[in-house]
């Protein structure tokens, strides 16, 4: 390719890329950077992979399963191009961890799958002026927007500055996907990254590009920036503090029966997300019965939901209240359930 050629291959090798998470988006775009010769790919992804991940994670295989997404991502990099350093985190991108990863790289993926981690990248991506390229997929839909770190480019925060509103987005495992749209969507992510890379044309700038892939419906839609001047209005809402304290109700148990015999009170909340699932032995499911909070320190109570992220959301709005009230980390999800 002309617009490429040996110059931009060895650009392409100087070059790194952090993917934060290594599931349905990730496996495409990991795939094609290590493909493309990128020489330096980070991976981060706190989770294990589970058989229904199969159908749209095709980087891995049946033999893999129960092992760290993040570890088997980075074997499948060096077998694919051993010429690409790859490294790797098996725990969940945290807020005191992010700082020192971005700084190692020139641009990040966001191929999360929940609202919370996409904006404590975006957040970070401000911070250390990183550029970043996030997607998102729902069913059959999709959505795609770049974050160059240029002055006047927009952040997450300018296009969804409530982020807490949209927390009843439900997430790939709870809503249902078919496997080739978090495919396609990863691509467009691999190939966004490389027109940044090589600073190629047509990059999508400072729009969202939407598509439906039933009927290849594409949109593009201008995205707001919160600027005065050259001035980016966001800065002032970001602390990292926040994500601290978040991580700081997060409670890890082997079961829940480990969780009882602490003296936790056991709340399920997935039901009021919209996901019909079987009763937790022990635990007051919230839909069907209210719950009258206690602010008394003796009531300590155990949030439980499919993968850990409302939990924690709605643990942080009980604490604000005086309940004493935490999350588990990564949900039934977690423990296999």
């Amino acid at each position: 390719l002309k617009e490429i050629g040996a110059r931009g291959q060895e650009k392409l090798k100087d070059s790194s890329v952090l993917i934060v998470g290594a599931g349905g988006l990730g496996c495409p775009a990991i795939a094609y950077l290590a493909g493309a010769g990128v020489g330096k790919l980070g991976v981060v992804d706190g989770d294990i992979l589970d058989a229904s991940n199969l159908h749209r994670q095709t980087n891995y295989r049946s033999e893999d399963l129960g092992r760290p997404k993040a570890e088997l991502a980075a074997e499948y990099v060096q077998k694919l191009n051993p010429e690409v350093e790859v490294a790797f985190a098996t725990s969940r991108l945290t807020a005191n961890e992010s700082l020192e990863w971005f700084s190692k790289y020139d641009l990040v993926l966001d191929c999360t799958d929940n609202l919370d981690s996409k904006q404590l990248i975006s957040d970070v991506a401000v911070l250390t002026n990183t550029p970043f390229v996030s997607a998102s997929v729902y069913q059959f839909e999709g959505q795609l927007q770049t974050f160059t770190a240029k002055p006047g480019s927009p952040c997450f925060r300018c296009v969804w500055p409530d982020s807490q509103a949209q927390q009843g987005v439900l997430n790939c495992a709870e809503a249902g996907v078919i496997g080739p749209v978090p495919g396609v969507l990863g691509c467009l992510q691999a190939m966004e990254a490389i027109k940044l890379l090589l600073d190629l044309q047509g990059q999508i700038g400072d729009q969202l590009l939407l598509i439906n892939l039933l009927s290849y419906e594409t949109r593009t839609i201008k995205l707001p920036a919160n600027y005065e001047g050259d001035h980016h209005l966001c800065l002032e809402q970001i602390s990292l503090d926040h994500y601290q304290r978040l991580e700081e109700l997060e409670l890890s148990f082997e079961n829940l029966n480990s969780a009882l015999d602490s003296g936790m009170l056991l709340v399920d909340i997935r039901n009021t997300d919209g996901i019909q699932a079987p009763p937790l032995p022990g635990a007051i499911a919230l839909q069907e019965k209210p719950i009258e909070w206690q602010s008394d320190p003796k009531h300590r109570y155990l949030l439980v939901c499919a993968q850990g992220v409302r939990s924690k959301n709605m643990a942080s709005k009980l604490n604000d209240e005086n309940v004493r009230a935490f999350s588990l980390k990564g949900g039934v999800r977690g423990l296999g359930l």
